[in-house]
């Protein structure tokens, strides 16, 4: 499966909306802040996910929480790292 990475770091991954990424954080006018990197791979699974569920493919519950192996500024989904 092929997806696209066009535009995944700058499209918000809660919302959907044109986000700002600036120094590896992504911030949205819904409030959203989140590393970039992060946001962009969010963006990525959903669209993977998306095609998946087209072609009648079916998604596993995952058995742990991702988020335990991420460091800190990765598991809040907002706030984040102030902007200043």
């Amino acid at each position: 499966m092929t997806v696209s990475e066009a535009y995944t770091s700058q499209t918000c991954s809660i919302c959907g909306g044109k986000g700002v990424r600036r120094n590896g954080l992504f911030k949205c006018s819904c409030g959203a802040e989140l590393n970039a990197d992060y946001n962009g791979a969010k963006n990525i699974m959903k669209q993977a996910l998306g095609l998946a569920s087209k072609v009648g493919a079916s998604v596993n519950t995952l058995r742990t929480n991702p988020t335990d192996s991420l460091n800190p500024m990765m598991r809040l989904e907002a706030p984040c790292v102030s902007w200043g």
